[in-house]
């Protein structure tokens, strides 16, 4: 595993995926905001990583300063995906 792929990873495992790649599935949006919540500031994950990550699950280029912001960009994700899925069934 490569070193940058270390937060993916921690994400994966904490939400039982079995792939990373199983982190693009938007039904996971909730699980992945709570694994993200979890994450202890002592591990340190520097923001490049973070927005790595964020970016890879997302598909599409994030940049972010902070942890919070991660957290806070998920949320505001997450109510969209909602918004858009009430939409749909209407």
């Amino acid at each position: 595993m490569k070193e940058k792929d270390r937060l993916l990873e921690k994400i994966s495992t904490q939400i039982g995926c079995m792939y990373i790649s199983d982190l693009h599935q938007l039904d996971f949006l909730p699980h992945i905001l709570h694994a993200v919540r979890k994450i202890s500031i002592q591990e340190k994950f520097d923001v490049e990583e973070w927005n790595d990550a964020i970016s890879y699950i997302v598909g599409e280029k994030c940049t972010f300063q902070s942890q919070e912001e991660v957290i806070s960009y998920l949320q505001d994700r997450m109510i969209d995906n909602e918004l858009e899925g009430s939409m749909v069934k209407e």
